[in-house]
C-alpha cells in the first residue's frame, strides 16, 4: 500500500511539472497550446572567414541577447578545436572563440533561433544610461553647418525620437540643402547623424543590423543608428 501511495505521488509530481513547463513556455515563449497553431521561427547563422598565420587566435563576434520583439530561443556555435566562451557585459553580448595555433583558412559559425513575442510575454528591462557622449570638434565651415541643421532640426522637434527623426528626414533628403550636402561631403549617413546626436547631446552610437527575410542567404549587415531614447537603446534607419 505504501508503495501504491509513493507511485501515485511520483506520477501526481510529474504530471504537475509537465502542466508547468507547458504553461511557461505558453507564458513566456508564446508556443501555443492548441495543435495546429504555428509559431514563426527565425534562423540566423553567422559565418566567420579568415586566415590564420600559424599564431594563437581569437576572434570575437557581437551576438544578439533579446532584440526588441523577439526572444532568444536556442543558440549554438560550430567551431572544431575552438574553444568558445559567451561574454555578457553590460550593454553588449559576445561570442569569442580561441586556439593556441592556427594556420591557413578557418570558418566559424554561429547559429540562433528566434521567435516574436507579443506585448502580452515582452517584458520592459530598464537600461544603465550610458555615459555623456563626448564632445564632437568641427572645423569651419562644417561647425556653422552643423549648428544650423542641429537648429532646423530642434525648432522641428520636442523630444529625441522626434529630433532624430528630423535629422534623418534632412541627411536623407534627396535634394539636401547647403549645410547637409556639405557635411556628407565628408562622411557617410550614419556618421553624420550619430555625431549631431552627440553634439546635442543624446547618446547614440553604430549597431549593424540584419534585416529578416525569409529564405534569404548571404545577406549583408546594415548599418544603423542606436540612440538612447526614453530609458532604452532604440533603433534608426538613417536612409528611412
Amino acid at each position: 500500500m505504501k508503495q501504491h501511495a509513493i507511485f501515485y505521488l511520483i506520477v501526481t509530481g510529474l504530471i504537475l511539472a509537465g502542466l508547468a513547463l507547458t504553461w511557461m513556455r505558453y507564458d513566456q515563449l508564446d508556443i501555443p497550446l492548441i495543435p495546429r497553431d504555428q509559431v514563426p521561427v527565425w534562423l540566423i547563422e553567422s559565418r566567420v572567414d579568415f586566415a590564420a598565420s600559424g599564431d594563437s587566435v581569437l576572434v570575437s563576434l557581437s551576438v544578439p541577447r533579446n532584440p526588441p520583439g523577439f526572444e532568444l530561443l536556442t543558440e549554438q556555435s560550430a567551431s572544431p578545436g575552438y574553444g568558445f566562451s559567451m561574454i555578457e557585459g553590460q550593454e553588449t553580448r559576445r561570442g569569442e572563440w580561441s586556439i593556441r595555433q592556427a594556420d591557413g583558412n578557418q570558418r566559424l559559425y554561429y547559429k540562433a533561433q528566434f521567435i516574436p513575442v507579443s506585448d502580452r510575454s515582452a517584458s520592459y528591462r530598464p537600461q544603465t544610461p550610458p555615459a555623456e557622449p563626448r564632445q564632437v570638434l568641427w572645423q569651419e565651415p562644417e561647425a556653422t553647418a552643423a549648428s544650423q541643421l542641429l537648429g532646423l532640426a530642434h525648432s522641428r522637434s520636442s523630444t529625441t525620437a522626434s529630433l532624430t527623426r528630423e535629422l534623418i528626414r534632412e541627411i536623407a533628403s534627396s535634394e539636401p540643402d547647403q549645410n547637409t550636402a556639405l557635411l556628407l561631403d565628408g562622411m557617410t549617413p550614419t556618421r553624420l547623424l550619430i555625431r549631431l546626436l552627440n553634439q546635442a547631446g543624446i547618446p547614440a552610437r553604430e549597431a549593424m543590423g540584419l534585416r529578416l527575410e525569409d529564405a534569404r542567404r548571404n545577406q549583408s549587415l546594415t548599418p544603423l543608428v542606436d540612440v538612447f531614447v526614453d530609458e532604452e537603446w532604440q533603433i534608426f534607419d538613417p536612409q528611412t
